[in-house]
């Protein structure tokens, strides 16, 4: 009898903290609309709002509307943004001294293409170079940040352009881009490609640079440092190291943590064999403390060999201040896409639905989750936001869990175990 008790006790101990987490599904604008749906892109630093876009009625007919949600409220009220009268989206959020600023793209239906836009949550400013013939966009993974003294914003991103190959990479600060929206940082990349993906609060960017190489163009990992000029060059993300020993190819950096102390991102890992370059079939993820020798590789749940076997691909997408890393894996036999996480001092990927079942959360209605795009530290937790499957239809998910690792119910068990052990000591 006395084994019988003390393993839900060793249970319930470690796992007390995990219960608090919820798997929340984000609102829908309107559930009647035409393949009503929410998506999320978008996480603020202090892990309250959401943001991205949903289906609704703006009055006239239906389309995909900005918004965001009040996950700290009841009901998770959303605030639409129904400016300019077309379909958009937000790709970047933040609060700071009580103000909500926002980044994302309006889809020009005349023009069939796509306006970068930022300010308020409410009220958005075209960011242009026009002087330069550029209609510039911004990235799609957490693109706004705000300096930490609070006297301006960063929004990165990039934009087709008149240079060869396609695109600029840009930085804004709201502060130095109004009236006129005119970027305060250009960086053409090596061969005339580059785009911002997203950007830290000192300012620290991050995106791919390309490479001409004799298969054609390929992007690589990249970052880039504001200076005293307008314009720049990227840097790139430094290369793996033993057992692995490669550099990325056709890859793009993801993820900055707000305070630009950890990268997170995805290429084709290369080495260098007897008889030439070999590129992995499939991508990998990797992580990097700003300032290290070398970058580190994040497996999928399925692991990594150090030959690249090509079983799994794994991305990357954000990153918080202390190196927690979140985004997906798929298997090469299946192509689906899984959320995943890497904790700290972490690997290899887990998933994020059978983790969050592994801490007592409550899944009904949720089929899968497939990508989870954003992350953030506060406090003991870690803050999640992505999209997923929830009862047969798209939907955004928020979560909050223990930075705590939950342990798999064998190594409950072993733990269980030892404290028997120790209380036969004992007597």
């Amino acid at each position: 009898m006395r084994r019988l008790r003390l393993f839900p006790a060793v249970m319930a101990f470690l796992i007390s903290d995990a219960r608090a987490a919820q798997l929340i599904p984000v609102p829908l604008l309107d559930p009647v609309a035409p393949h009503a749906s929410s998506e999320v892109y978008a996480l603020s630093t202090d892990g309250r709002y959401v943001a991205g876009m949903s289906p609704g009625f703006d009055g006239t007919r239906y389309r995909y509307i900005a918004a965001f949600w009040d996950m700290h409220t009841s009901g998770h009220p959303a605030t639409p943004n129904l400016n300019n009268g077309v379909a958009s989206k937000f790709t970047g959020f933040e609060r700071r001294n009580g103000t909500l600023y926002s980044s994302g793209t309006n889809l020009q239906s005349s023009q069939n293409t796509s306006l970068g836009r930022a300010g308020t949550a409410t009220s958005w400013d075209v960011l242009r170079d026009e002087a330069n013939g550029i209609r510039a966009t911004v990235g799609a993974f957490n693109s706004t940040a705000m300096p930490m003294d609070a006297s301006g914003q960063w929004v990165a991103g990039g934009g087709t352009s008149m240079y060869p190959y396609g695109s600029t990479a840009y930085l804004w600060k709201r502060s130095v881009y109004a009236p006129n929206n005119m970027p305060m940082y250009r960086v053409l990349g090596t061969n005339g490609q580059a785009f911002f993906n997203s950007v830290s609060a000192p300012g620290r960017a991050v995106g791919f640079d390309t490479v001409i190489l004799s298969n054609g163009h390929q992007k690589v990992p990249s970052y880039f440092n504001p200076g005293s000029s307008n314009q720049g060059v990227m840097s790139y993300v430094p290369k793996l190291l033993a057992p692995y020993d490669a550099e990325y190819l056709n890859g793009q950096t993801y993820g900055i943590s707000d305070d630009g102390a950890w990268l997170c991102g995805a290429g084709l890992p290369t080495v260098d064999t007897p008889t030439g370059r070999r590129t992995a079939p499939l991508s990998t993820a990797f992580r990097w403390s700003y300032g290290a020798l070398a970058s580190e590789l994040l497996a999928p749940v399925e692991g990594m060999s150090a030959v690249f076997d090509g079983r799994s691909a794994a991305v990357a997408n954000d990153i918080a201040p202390d190196g927690f890393a979140v985004g997906y894996d798929w298997p090469a036999a299946t192509l689906i896409e899984r959320a995943a996480i890497w904790f700290p001092g972490e690997t290899k990927a887990r998933l994020l639905l059978p983790y969050l079942q592994l801490c007592g959360v409550d899944s009904a209605g949720w089929d899968s989750l497939e990508q989870a795009y954003s992350a953030t530290r506060v406090g003991s937790n870690y803050v999640i936001s992505g999209n997923g499957t929830y009862q047969g239809r798209l939907r955004g998910f928020y979560v909050v869990i223990p930075t705590t690792i939950v342990p798999e119910p064998a190594t409950v068990g072993l733990l269980a175990l030892g404290g028997m052990a120790l209380l036969r000591r004992r007597r």
